[in-house]
């Protein structure tokens, strides 16, 4: 995971695959940057595997991200929302077919 950040945005760019340690380092960096408050930019089109720890924190997140009004966009692969969807995580970042709740977030 590479985080790109500047006063008024970040680019959180995934690569590879993900692990219970990989959570807790996203976790981590998103709760900073809801703190931070700049937009937020989740680009997971490198991720070669995503588990269901990093998909309930993306989920919870974006929910969270729209209650506090900060600004948040994804770019999330067909493979990652089919995932998603089986899993029963309606409304993911980035799956507009499932009607994605609105609200500030943009979803790529």
């Amino acid at each position: 995971m590479t985080v790109n950040r500047s006063a008024t945005e970040w680019l959180i760019r995934w690569d590879g695959d993900s692990s219970i340690s990989s959570a807790a380092e996203l976790k981590s960096v998103l709760l900073e940057g809801l703190a931070a408050r700049p937009e937020l930019e989740l680009d997971l089109t490198g991720a070669s595997e995503v588990g269901i720890a990093i998909l309930q924190l993306l989920w919870a997140f974006a929910r969270a991200a729209r209650e506090q009004n900060c600004k948040f966009a994804s770019q999330v692969p067909e493979v990652i929302l089919c995932a998603a969807r089986d899993a029963g995580f309606e409304g993911f970042p980035g799956d507009a077919s499932a009607g994605s709740p609105e609200g500030t977030m943009d979803e790529g």
